[in-house]
């Protein structure tokens, strides 16, 4: 069987999220490569599933395991960037590190979540350097539609990953990190808003006012009395304007 024949197998595996199987056939077509300094999309697209697997497998695992695992991903996603810069078709290449970019920040984030103290704010940061990373490749891309969908993911990402560390801190901090995560989040609302496809536009403005909505009722549970009461009422705007949006 043939290099790509095996990534096609992987893939479809990965979709079944049979994560053993498909990094034993993603390995297998890793081995099938002789020429290291051939088949670099090939190489590219065996590191970014071999990163996705150990990442799924991290999220479910706990301890000493996890961490092996989540450190295992980002080695996998660090390689796959190393061959999208490689790669020759310049668009091409954007669009993979892109892809790169999104995967080290997922891991560094999900790691995050399952940290504490010190130790996850530092990984909050390492992620939120690669979603940003991903933002500014997103803003290079050629075809503008594709480049305000690729900034839109990335701009949610950002958006996630300070809500997720804002309702992990406290007082001041925690305010400020929510407000980082309602400014990304507009940004996402703003991008959204100039889709030419009509019905992607509307879902994707409808996802935008559900994380403001959301980013809104998570400050709310945090805070007291007048502060509270307004935090709540802006959550219910968005939420109102998110069911407009899906009408």
């Amino acid at each position: 069987m043939n290099v790509q024949s095996l990534i096609n197998e992987g893939v479809a595996l990965f979709k079944n999220k049979k994560f053993d199987k498909v990094i034993k056939k993603l390995n297998q077509a890793l081995d099938g490569i002789e020429d290291k300094n051939s088949q670099i999309q090939e190489q590219n697209d065996i590191q970014f599933y071999l990163g996705c697997c150990y990442l799924e497998q991290a999220m479910k695992a706990k301890g000493k395991e996890s961490e092996q695992l989540f450190g295992n991903a980002v080695e996998h996603h660090q390689q796959q960037l190393r061959l999208a810069e490689q790669l020759e078709d310049k668009q091409n290449s954007l669009q993979q590190q892109i892809y790169a970019q999104f995967g080290l920040g997922r891991c560094y984030l999900e790691q995050a979540k399952k940290a504490q103290g010190k130790e996850s704010k530092q990984l909050f940061e390492h992620a939120v350097e690669h979603f940003q990373r991903q933002l500014n490749l997103a803003a290079q891309l050629a075809d503008k539609q594709n480049s305000l969908q690729q900034q839109i993911y990335a701009q949610s990402w950002l958006g996630s990953c300070y809500l997720e560390q804002a309702k992990k801190a406290q007082g001041k901090e925690s305010k400020q990190l929510f407000g980082h995560a309602i400014e990304h989040l507009q940004q996402r609302l703003r991008l959204a808003e100039q889709l030419a496809d009509k019905q992607n536009s509307l879902q994707e403005q409808k996802n935008a006012q559900f994380g403001l909505g959301n980013c809104y009722l998570e400050q709310a549970k945090k805070a007291q009395g007048k502060e509270s009461k307004k935090l709540f009422g802006n959550a219910v705007e968005h939420h109102q304007q998110q069911l407009r949006l899906a009408e």
